[in-house]
């Protein structure tokens, strides 16, 4: 059944080339369809693949973000960090890196790198949906509510 799920999956991702205009952009078409199928093994795959190639329409630090996402999921902490840094050396004021550091961070029960990462974010978009409903599960797991 698997197999069978892969093979549709690779059909789209065919279908999907067309659709992008470079390899990089491609690569992380490909990846976003199978992080949204739940194949998280095949969406890094894709993702780390994509490093090689040049981008068009998708910012590289993008590309790094959603990588780190999916090692987020992956609760591999110290990989999800590690290209979300990269993100942010590309831009220090992504907010979306700033806030998936946290994220990692706080999977990791490392709350007070969190809470810098949060903060960071914030101050950089304070009002991005995803930040704030990030700090507010943080302030919940901590029990502040």
């Amino acid at each position: 059944m698997k197999q069978i799920k892969h093979f549709y999956c690779l059909l789209a991702l065919f279908a999907g080339l067309a659709a992008c205009s470079s390899y990089g952009d491609y690569r992380i078409h490909n990846a976003r369809l199978f992080y949204n199928d739940g194949d998280l093994e095949w969406a890094k795959e894709q993702a780390l693949l994509s490093l090689e190639e040049q981008f068009d329409t998708i910012a590289r630090k993008e590309a790094l973000t959603f990588l780190g996402m999916i090692y987020n999921d992956l609760r591999q902490v110290d990989s999800a960090v590690y290209y979300h840094q990269l993100a942010l050396e590309e831009d220090p004021l992504f907010a979306s890196a700033w806030t998936n550091m946290a994220i990692a961070y706080s999977h990791n029960g490392q709350l007070p790198q969190a809470d810098s990462c949060y903060q960071r974010a914030y101050a950089i978009d304070p009002k991005d949906p995803i930040l704030l409903g990030s700090m507010g599960a943080l302030e919940v797991k901590r029990q502040r509510y």
